[in-house]
């Protein structure tokens, strides 16, 4: 509530004339402090009519905007899902997105900045930034959208032809870059109604309101979603992933605005203190060599863009440690793929490559962001299919001719599985930048059963004799890769028994042991979760609306872990470990694994809580005594896990009203204290 709205303090006293001196004195003791109780209870109610009026106001405009947001979404989602096809390319290895139609309706920018922008706001009336940022598109005209309706498919085609005019062809005049697909109609703003769910009124905290900002705001499985459209993640995953590349066109140029740029790593250089090898790398490939040229020391922006007008391409590892944006989408990720997710950043400058071909051992996701940048993919070499570590680099006589020759332009993603030889050199017209998104390095079943079997194995050990039993006297007289040609009957046996041991070990496996090692591992690997306003209001992490300290818990409050994926609880002979992600640093691996240690009889409890994926009250908590029960949950608060509801307007005029009624008696005991000492007097 602005200063002009708050009731100002004083006044006349008792609604008299305060004009002189002797009218105040008039007036009797016990008369000015009841009408100074009063004033005071007056005011109390009319800042609670005030703010109940203010919530009003704003819980019918997000009403309001979600509604217009839904209703363009539905329509756009209706239009995308008739205009976007996506055909194969290239053997079938790769799959172009195509656009079959151009967005109908006027896209208003994501901040609000452009005409179309303001329009789109004004039109909906929007009072307030988070109403207007939440509208992202609009229609310029209902009659001009009803006109547009009426054009053909191929007068939309002949008008996405006119716009690959300001295209240069590739030097190879490969016609994969010419091609007219585009996975996304509209970009962000064309799509945020029908591939991302807009939060409704109800779950928008009306005390912190904080609009989305870029389409890295939305739910894991939209920001997934929303990187690969038009493709589905069902069809992703079943023919793609692991298998073959993708490629996805776009005619949205901005389809990642936002998300990273060449301003932003000069902003990071200059506020930042980066290091060569650490949080940076210069690089260069000339003649077939890459060479890596990182001066000593703390990265200066004067010597880095004297490198990179030199031709030296900049590489930021782990952008995400200081561009927010890159943060929020890896955290959405990880929280998808349900591990690790990591990012490089490429600035190129034109006509120049800074690496050599290679593999990597992760999967990749491109993002075009600025210029355009020629890709070349090779088949795997013989034997190599999901390897679990990177290549050295190849010489290009050894590549052979590839299968994809592409050019990626803004907006553009390919994609392509860990394995697949690669090699990337920008155009001679501009600079390159893009976005390699990467993730499932070392989370495959190798991983897994490297913790599986040596546990089995050690619980054999201790519980079966079999597996304590001598070996055969002399066996090692014909066993052993010398022993092979020979093959006596007694090897037949001896290879027989060790195969019926093996046979054995799945009946002492700890199947749930070992994926816990393996969830530990991954949590300290993570990034920490990157959490939203509200999610930073609800744990604590804000300042409260009054004082410092924030309202203690009751059993009543209701309460839920922020990230299920960012923790995992494990037990170590009395103890429960909890171990989470939440205070990990932004660099990889700053910290030692984080871990919360309670005593095994809260064990039940915990478990109820990081398993519960909605808010329950605290009462509610099984198998931990009452008394205990807030001790524990108390714990997790502060640690930063734990999101908890405030309480309703209700509950805090409850509490207003009791406080209110207590003061006015202790008002009372003094005025009758007074009067009591007047008559004495």
């Amino acid at each position: 509530m602005s200063n002009s709205d708050r009731v100002p303090f004083g006044g006349p006293i008792g609604g008299a004339n305060a004009a002189g001196e002797d009218d105040r004195a008039a007036v009797p003791i016990s008369d000015v402090k009841t009408s100074k109780a009063k004033q005071r209870r007056q005011k109390k109610k009319q800042q609670k009519k005030r703010r109940k009026q203010l919530a009003s106001i704003i819980a019918l405009d997000e009403a309001e905007q979600t509604k217009k947001a839904k209703f363009e979404g539905g329509k756009k989602r209706g239009k995308d899902d008739d205009e976007n096809e996506v055909t194969p390319v290239k053997r079938g290895a790769v799959a172009a997105a195509t656009n079959g139609k151009k967005a109908k309706t006027a896209k208003a920018s994501v901040n609000g900045n452009t005409k179309k922008g303001a329009k789109a706001s004004k039109k909906s009336k929007a009072k307030s930034g988070e109403a207007a940022a939440r509208v992202m598109n609009a229609d310029d005209d209902d009659e001009d959208e009803d006109e547009e309706e009426d054009v053909t498919d191929k007068d939309t085609l002949q008008q996405h032809d006119d716009d690959d005019n300001n295209h240069d062809d590739d030097d190879n005049g490969d016609d994969d870059s010419d091609s007219d697909g585009a996975g996304g109609s509209g970009g962000f703003a064309g799509h945020v109604g029908a591939a991302m769910h807009m939060p409704s009124s109800s779950q928008v905290m009306p005390h912190f309101p904080q609009p989305i900002s870029g389409w890295w705001d939305a739910c894991p499985a939209d920001v997934f979603a929303f990187l690969i459209q038009p493709i589905t993640p069902q069809v992703f995953f079943s023919e793609y992933w692991e298998k073959k590349p993708l490629l996805v066109r776009r005619k949205e140029r901005g389809h990642f605005d936002g998300l990273f740029s060449s301003e932003a790593i000069d902003a990071i250089v200059r506020q930042n203190y980066l290091k060569y090898g650490v949080n940076l790398d210069l690089t260069k490939y000339e003649d077939g060599e890459r060479t890596t040229l990182n001066p000593d020391g703390r990265v200066r922006p004067n010597v880095m863009w004297a490198m990179f007008e030199d031709g030296c391409s900049v590489r930021v590892l782990n952008p995400q440690t200081f561009h927010q944006p890159v943060w929020k989408a890896i955290s959405a990720l990880q929280d998808y793929f349900g591990c690790m997710v990591g990012a490089n950043t490429y600035l190129t400058p034109k006509g120049t490559q800074g690496f050599a071909p290679h593999y990597d051992d992760i999967e990749a996701f491109i993002l075009q962001l600025e210029g355009e940048k020629r890709w070349r993919l090779y088949d795997q070499p013989e034997g190599v299919r999901l390897p679990r570590h990177s290549s050295p680099n190849y010489d290009e006589s050894e590549l052979g001719k590839p299968y994809l020759d592409v050019v990626l332009r803004p907006g553009d993603l390919l994609y392509f599985p860990r394995g697949v030889v690669h090699q990337a050199v920008s155009l001679p017209k501009s600079h390159s930048l893009h976005l390699t998104l990467s993730t499932y390095q070392l989370f495959d079943w190798a991983q897994y059963m490297q913790k599986l079997v040596p546990q089995a194995l050690a619980n054999a050990i201790e519980e079966d004799a079999d597996f304590r039993s001598g070996l055969p006297r002399n066996s090692l007289d014909y066993v052993g890769l010398s022993k092979v040609d020979e093959n006596p009957p007694q090897r037949e046996k001896f290879i027989k028994q060790a195969k019926r041991l093996m046979a054995k070990l799945p009946e002492y496996a700890s199947f749930d042991a070992a994926a816990d090692q393996v969830a530990v591992e991954n949590i300290h690997n993570c990034m920490p979760p990157c959490l939203s306003h509200e999610q930073q209001a609800l744990s604590g992490r804000l300042r409260p609306r009054r004082g410092f300290v924030p309202k203690p818990l009751k059993m009543n409050s209701f309460i839920r872990i922020i990230s299920p994926r960012a923790v995992r609880l494990m037990a170590d002979g009395n103890n429960a470990l909890l171990y989470h992600s939440f205070d990990n640093g932004m660099h990889y691996h700053a910290e030692e694994p984080q871990c919360i240690e309670f005593p095994l009889d809260f064990a039940e409890a915990l478990e109820q809580i990081v398993n519960n994926k909605e808010f329950f009250p605290i009462r509610a908590l099984r198998d931990i005594p009452e008394e205990m029960q807030l001790d524990l949950v108390t714990s997790l608060y502060d640690a930063g896990l734990l999101l908890v509801q405030p309480m309703d307007d209700e509950d805090e005029d409850d509490d207003e009203d009791e406080r209110d009624e207590s003061e006015e008696d202790e008002e009372e005991e003094d005025d009758d204290g007074d009067e009591e000492e007047e008559d004495d007097a």
